[in-house]
């Protein structure tokens, strides 16, 4: 059964994982499946939640694009889901100065004029036009 499993598709942990499955416990697809559950199940019972989606921060070197797309992949795996304008007031609420500072006033409720928003401040800053 192992050997017809395609290897090359597991990479890194999950191929360490599966090499080291012993050969005689694994018969069938079902076996294989019950096995990767056993191993893996803690991945699933460990879902997101807001708290770790505010404790979020844009590293430091990282573009602000990059970071807002990251997070907002991170908030679709929230449970519960935010509602869009929790949304786009926790993602505000995790900015560092100077965004947050641009931020703070503006009202919006669509998370892409945010980045649209934040990527015209991020030039600012490098061209030397914002302080």
């Amino acid at each position: 059964m192992l050997q017809l499993f395609e290897e090359k598709s597991l990479m890194g942990v999950a191929l360490r994982w599966y090499m080291s499955l012993e050969h005689g416990r694994v018969q069938t697809w079902k076996d294989l499946v019950k096995a990767f559950l056993k191993q893996y199940k803690y991945n699933m019972d460990m879902a997101l939640d807001h708290t770790q989606l505010q404790n979020m921060a844009k590293k430091e070197n990282g573009t602000f694009k990059g970071y807002a797309q990251h997070w907002r992949k991170i908030a679709a795996q929230v449970q519960p889901p935010l509602f869009k304008k929790e949304l786009v007031i926790m993602f505000i609420d995790t900015l560092q100065s100077p965004f947050y500072d641009r931020m703070i006033g503006n009202v919006l409720s669509n998370f892409s004029d945010l980045v649209i928003i934040e990527e015209i401040v991020e030039m600012g800053l490098r061209s030397g036009r914002i302080a």
